[in-house]
């Protein structure tokens, strides 16, 4: 009786661990063949981004060689009857390029002062001249100006020269004890003060005269033609600004 209720008790246990091993068995191969559908379609996923990604590349890459565009600069100058043959088949062919043709030294032409624009005669095209006047702004008020400035000078010489004859007064009596050593030094103080009024007034003079010659505006190059033209008659302008555009040809 012992022996059977043992050998029962041995069985159920024996039963309930294969029963465990069984249900363990099942779940790891369920759970194994999710991980590798899991695996498989993020490899799908990465190749088709890493497939778009170089698709992507290569569209911008034909897109930028379709954009960019050979140039070729030729001295024209110095072979102005330069071309170029292309042998295709052992058959010469006479190829056109697409191109702009520039100077080699551009500025832009202004005046040094600023002022209302009255006479601007050139256009686009002309070929210029050394010195050939541009374009000319009203000289009324520069001519004002120096009107003015040699009024100053004028004036600044007359006390000048009373100045100077005051001194060479003083300077005699003072030789003969008449006038103290002081009065003398005074003298010599306002006869200085007056000869720096003078060159004052005379570099004044000379600065009003510059600006009424900047006025007009010149071909300072030896040969020049026109690119562009910035203002029209009538226009204020400011001191540098663009009047037009040359180029150098000599």
């Amino acid at each position: 009786m012992i022996f059977t209720k043992k050998f029962f008790i041995n069985l159920v246990e024996n039963r309930f661990i294969k029963n465990i091993f069984v249900y363990f068995y099942c779940f790891f191969s369920i759970f194994f063949c999710l991980f590798l559908i899991a695996c498989n379609e993020n490899s799908n996923e990465n190749s088709n981004e890493n497939s778009n990604e170089n698709s992507n590349k290569n569209s911008d890459s034909s897109k930028i060689n379709k954009n960019v565009r050979n140039v070729l600069t030729i001295p024209v100058s110095k072979l102005p009857n330069y071309s170029i043959n292309f042998a295709k088949n052992n058959e010469l062919q006479n190829i056109v390029f697409d191109g702009i043709i520039s100077p080699q030294i551009e500025y832009n032409a202004a005046f040094r002062v600023g002022g209302k624009i009255i006479q601007q005669d050139i256009k686009v095209g002309d070929i210029l001249s050394a010195n050939q006047i541009l374009a000319k702004l009203d000289l009324t008020d520069f001519i004002l100006a120096e009107n003015i400035a040699k009024s100053a000078v004028n004036t600044a010489n007359s006390n000048f020269i009373t100045a100077k004859n005051d001194y060479l007064r003083y300077k005699k009596l003072a030789e003969k004890n008449f006038v103290s050593s002081a009065m003398l030094e005074n003298k010599l103080n306002i006869l200085n003060a007056a000869q720096a009024q003078l060159n004052h007034s005379n570099n004044q003079l000379k600065l009003n005269t510059n600006q009424k010659e900047y006025a007009i505006l010149k071909n300072e190059n030896s040969k020049s033609i026109v690119l562009q033209k910035f203002t029209e008659v009538g226009q204020v302008v400011a001191a540098g600004q663009a009047i037009y555009k040359l180029a150098i040809i000599d």
